[in-house]
């Protein structure tokens, strides 16, 4: 999470709050990659795969799109689209995540 701030207030340049994360995706092939850049997502340079994985696969990247006042009816709806909460957890089942309708 640390290079995803870095990285995004790097590329930026401005306040979050003028321009404030409204979604994060994950890619995991080069088709997500090709369909993000698509959609003005912007990636983050680090891959996620592990670097101790034995087998060779697609790289994984973390993507994220800002939103704007121009994107929405006013700053209020803006600023309650903007992402405040990140969970992670390991477990794509876990409990607590699936009653909160978090995962």
């Amino acid at each position: 999470m640390f290079t995803f701030v870095k990285s995004f207030h790097l590329s930026h340049e401005v306040s979050d709050k003028n321009y404030p994360v409204v979604d994060i995706k994950v890619s995991h092939s080069k088709t997500d990659e090709d369909e993000y850049e698509r959609l003005h997502y912007h990636r983050i340079p680090e891959n996620l795969q592990s670097k101790d994985s034995k087998k060779k696969s697609d790289p994984i990247y973390l993507w994220f799109r800002t939103g704007s006042v121009e994107d929405y009816k006013n700053k209020a709806k803006l600023s309650r689209a903007r992402i405040t909460d990140i969970i992670v957890n390991s477990d794509k089942n876990n409990h607590q995540l699936l009653q909160q309708g978090k995962n």
